[in-house]
């Protein structure tokens, strides 16, 4: 096993816990016991954040589509959408996070760090779309280092050169996203957390 880079934050090097799903979007998802599935936000998303100021989920009871946005997070007046790894209907969101945001962070790939539960409505055409285990791990792995890319080049130049995306050493430090102004938040957002053609879908206070 390689030695982990003495400059990364504790974010970027968590496992990703057995039985848990990933999406393109950046998106998790675990299956429960009742045939739902609870999804959240995966590292590279918070760990880009490095926090979270508010967060504005879909409404239960709604219809949602594959790559459809179920959550908006808020981060130094910026939003970031995260889109739905599978198909169906919110049957609840993550009340407490919604009132105490900041625990978003704290309480990553943890039983209570979900946002939003579903009942799926396409689970079996689907699931083979998301990734778990050593395929999960090792993509994250090269995300991390497409991001970091991006990231040292200001992606494509959307930040002000003065600004730091990379702490010594050249690894992503916690936050960077702040460094950019709301062009490099879209294009963030373009580039890795896209999970197909997205809908709208109705988000509270939205």
């Amino acid at each position: 096993t390689s030695e982990k880079p003495a400059t990364r934050g504790r974010i970027w090097d968590l496992r990703i816990p057995r039985g848990l799903l990933l999406a393109r979007g950046h998106v998790w998802a675990l299956l429960q016991a009742s045939g739902r599935v609870r999804i959240g936000a995966d590292q590279l998303v918070l760990g880009a954040l490095g926090g979270v100021d508010h967060i504005v989920p879909a409404k239960e009871g709604a219809l949602v589509q594959r790559g459809d946005p179920f959550a908006v997070l808020w981060r130094n007046g910026h939003p970031i959408r995260l889109h739905a790894p599978v198909t169906g209907v919110v049957t609840s969101v993550n009340r407490a996070l919604v009132h105490h945001p900041d625990r978003l962070y704290r309480r990553l790939y943890k039983p209570d760090g979900w946002l939003a539960e579903m009942e799926p409505e396409a689970i079996e055409s689907e699931l083979p779309l998301l990734r778990v285990g050593e395929s999960a791990a090792l993509w994250i792995r090269a995300e991390f280092e497409r991001l970091r890319t991006l990231a040292a080049d200001g992606f494509a130049h959307a930040v002000p050169a003065e600004a730091r995306a990379l702490a010594d050493g050249g690894d992503l430090r916690e936050g960077f996203l702040s460094d950019f102004e709301s062009e490099g938040w879209n294009l963030f957002e373009e580039r890795f957390l896209a999970e197909q053609a997205p809908n709208r879908t109705e988000c509270e206070g939205r």
